[in-house]
């Protein structure tokens, strides 16, 4: 047993070694990787920075894009109120004025027609002050030619 106890102790004493080695390449490029774990830690600071930028510039463009289609929809809205308003108004008028509308109308246009056939009150009115005026100087005259 000696022998497999000797190859046994040699195999671990060469283990050992091969782990030294091992052990003395992982100090040698232990700096080397902190400083590539250093310089990610940099580099992914930059990038959530970058990302946190681009986050914040698309919310804006996102939020205005909003706003716009909010605005116009408002304005499509309140235009297609205003319509609807005008016609729910016209359509009263209609129902509520439009009848006695036309009766006035009529009874205005009846009247104009009469007027028409007529003759006014003020004609006659200046037909009796100019008969009355004529006979006045008629009379003037033939009282101041009788006793002249």
């Amino acid at each position: 047993m000696s022998s497999a106890g000797s190859a046994r102790e040699a195999l671990i004493a060469e283990a050992l070694g091969e782990l030294g080695v091992l052990l003395d390449r992982i100090e040698t490029i232990r700096p080397v990787v902190e400083a590539a774990c250093q310089e990610l830690a940099e580099q992914m600071a930059a990038a959530e920075e970058r990302v946190a930028q681009a986050t914040e510039h698309v919310a804006a463009a996102a939020t205005q894009r909003v706003e716009r289609q909010v605005d116009d929809l408002a304005a499509r809205t309140a235009a297609a109120h205003t319509r609807a308003m005008a016609v729910a108004a016209r359509t009263i008028f209609r129902a509520e004025l439009g009848t006695a509308l036309q009766h006035l109308a009529l009874a205005i246009d009846q009247r104009a027609k009469q007027a028409d056939r007529q003759p006014s009150r003020w004609w006659h009115a200046l037909t009796a002050v100019v008969t009355a005026a004529v006979a006045w100087v008629v009379a003037a005259y033939v009282a101041g030619g009788c006793s002249a």
